[in-house]
């Protein structure tokens, strides 16, 4: 059913639909969409843990590993204890190095009033079902408010400088991402966001969080490539093919430009 609902990740895996993270795989190479087979998962890293950390908002909800070297037997044994003993805990149990950087994390959000206001207001990992141009579609909201019309992302970077991080938007298609999910709120909400935003977490030492708030040239450019891709998908599935990257017979190869002069 189309529309806003809170579910666990695994059901939100099982809906068949289609989402931004394979849609934008098109505009690499058909082919690389038709034959996809990645898996949704999420194995537990700094990313997943600040996801889980969005949700609990504290750092009361998790419990560290022992700082052990689990090579060893030793290791091992403590280890095994230590699950032993907390068999029956509700509180998510993470690595000691990862649970070092929730810590951190943690600390990024207290020191950042506006990342941490639209963490504090809004609803996490939100699934949205709609149909972007007649095609059943699904995204998962990081932070939504619907009170203000908000959808805020949540990325990780190595350094939240400006100039690294408009790289990495380009570079992991975020502009497309944030078009897909303006799409799927509008159809839902019968009209466009009113705001986007985007927080942006160090996955290195000191780990910290910076606030980003796109402008229309990036939003423009995600859209436009959000109807790029629709429209080979169409094409693809009108005429029942799906070409891959290299189409003609052959082409020509030269030096790059730094080597010409050398």
């Amino acid at each position: 059913m189309d529309g806003f609902s809170e579910l666990t990740w695994p059901e939100y895996c099982a809906i068949k639909a289609l989402n931004q993270s394979r849609l934008k795989k098109i505009l690499v190479s058909p082919k690389m969409f038709r034959d996809d087979v990645s898996k949704s998962s999420r194995a537990m890293s700094i990313g997943s843990a600040i996801h889980e950390f969005l949700e609990h908002r504290e750092l009361g909800m998790f419990l560290a590993e022992p700082k052990t070297d689990k090579r060893t037997k030793a290791g091992k044994a403590t280890l095994a204890e230590f699950y032993d003993k907390h068999s029956e805990t509700e509180k998510r149990i993470v690595p000691h190095d990862i649970y070092e950087q929730l810590i951190k994390v943690e600390e990024g959000f207290a020191g950042h009033r506006q990342a941490r206001k639209i963490l504090n207001k809004s609803k996490n990992e939100v699934t949205a079902l709609a149909k972007i141009s007649g095609i059943e579609s699904k995204g998962c909201f990081d932070l939504l408010n619907q009170n203000i019309g908000m959808i805020a992302d949540v990325k990780t970077t190595r350094r939240v400088t400006k100039r690294e991080f408009e790289s990495d938007c380009i570079t992991y298609g975020y502009p497309f991402q944030m078009a897909f999910y303006s799409r799927l709120y509008e159809e839902i909400a019968g009209e466009p966001p009113k705001k986007h935003a985007i927080i942006v977490i160090e996955t290195h030492t000191p780990h910290e969080v910076n606030l980003y708030i796109p402008d229309e040239s990036w939003l423009e450019y995600g859209q436009k490539k959000v109807d790029q891709a629709l429209d080979v998908y169409k094409h693809c599935l009108e005429t029942g093919k799906f070409p891959g990257k290299q189409q003609s017979k052959w082409d020509s190869i030269s030096l790059p430009n730094y080597m010409r002069n050398k």
